[in-house]
């Protein structure tokens, strides 16, 4: 016969072996609801198994680790955002596998839980992972609710990962799929989330490095480079299917992009082209078109008028840019002048009165309306 035995209360339970400890013992958990015993964890089969590592998960794990390590005080908050199949839940996974080298216990919570926050404050010295945070943690924490200012799951676990206000010593992992569905009070906060890698696409070292690997026709590397460096979102499981279905079959990369199911979504660029004219200096934004790795060209044409002499000229000039390694910021402009090709003409004629001094290059719509310039050419 064994009992639960607290200061007023004496329970019986079968004879079980039982371990009282102070602190969640190692092992990688998950939590579980009962309307009998409430929260509790139970063991969890999470799978540490993979393959070779491409792109930059192995490194943003390492530096995730290294900075828990040294925590002295606090929690460490880690957000990690981008669409599907760019590293993110293999990131978490890299880390966990390091916790549990370091037998550091780890939960992984993949659905909300009513009273969950309040049950992980006692939770000290743990790895603690969201996965698809946005998905699991939507709405208000009281759904039956319709009180409009009623917290939402989100901003339950505000004082859990403020890590001046709690001393739990543990690593917060968010992973997040759409950025935009993240509460504000998470964002800018570096002293509830230290970290927010964004995985955006896969970049040409991946893909070079893929096909080192896998691909059989070395001679259509390079157009699968540049066909899907062109994109917007490159993620492993897409440069996979394209080297599988050239290795299988006998068509170009354009060919098997056109049934693939693999979105097409160009990269539109512009490009800040400055230049004095009349000694007068001026900027005037041109659009590119569609991004191309390899490189891109530019035409266009300044409307150009001196008031004293009432003067009136129209200047052409092209521009050559290589891109070849070269990547476009996500925010913000790329300064390639540098390595631009820069040719004026009027007339068919080298222009003496044209100067072009910077070019940078960017996203279409990726800077604000104070980069608005004189007027656009599309070209």
């Amino acid at each position: 016969m064994s009992y639960i035995v607290d200061k007023t209360t004496a329970m019986y339970v079968p004879e079980i072996d039982v371990t009282i400890a102070e602190n969640l013992p190692f092992g990688i958990w998950q939590p579980v609801f009962d309307k009998f015993r409430g929260i509790y964890l139970e063991k969890y089969d999470y799978k540490l198994e993979h393959g070779k590592i491409y792109g930059k998960s192995q490194s943003i794990a390492n530096h995730i680790y290294a900075a828990y390590k040294k925590l002295e005080a606090g929690n460490l908050g880690v957000l990690l955002s981008g669409g599907k199949g760019l590293g993110k839940s293999l990131t978490a996974r890299l880390v966990i596998e390091k916790a549990v080298k370091d037998a550091i216990p780890t939960i992984v919570i993949s659905e909300y839980i009513p009273g969950i926050a309040d049950f992980l404050k006692d939770v000290n010295g743990a790895v603690i992972l969201f996965d698809e945070f946005e998905k699991t943690f939507s709405g208000k924490a009281n759904e039956s609710s319709n009180d409009n200012d009623s917290i939402t799951k989100q901003q339950e676990l505000l004082s859990l990962l403020d890590g001046t206000a709690a001393g739990n010593n543990n690593l917060y992992i968010l992973t997040v799929n759409e950025n935009n569905k993240i509460d504000d009070c998470l964002k800018s906060r570096p002293g509830r989330i230290k970290y927010h890698y964004r995985y955006e696409s896969e970049d040409e070292d991946t893909i070079r490095s893929y096909c080192a690997d896998h691909l059989e026709k070395k001679d259509k590397e390079q157009a699968i480079v540049d066909t899907l460096l062109a994109n917007r979102y490159v993620s492993l499981d897409i440069i996979r299917a394209l080297v599988d279905e050239i290795n299988q079959f006998d068509v170009s990369v354009d060919e098997a992009m056109l049934y693939l199911n693999i979105e097409t979504d160009r990269i539109n660029v512009e490009a800040n082209v400055t230049f004095v004219a009349y000694g007068k200096e001026q900027t005037q934004k041109i659009s590119l078109g569609s991004y191309h790795p390899g490189k891109m060209y530019l035409n266009g044409e300044v409307e150009s008028s001196d008031a004293e002499d009432a003067k009136n000229e129209t200047y052409y000039f092209g521009v050559a840019i290589p891109m070849k390694g070269k990547q476009i910021p996500t925010i913000g402009a790329l300064d390639v002048s540098d390595t631009t090709e820069i040719y004026n003409y009027y007339d068919g004629e080298k222009s003496s009165g044209l100067q072009v001094t910077k070019v940078e290059i960017f996203e279409q719509n990726a800077l604000s309306n104070a980069m608005r310039v004189n007027k656009v050419i599309t070209v």
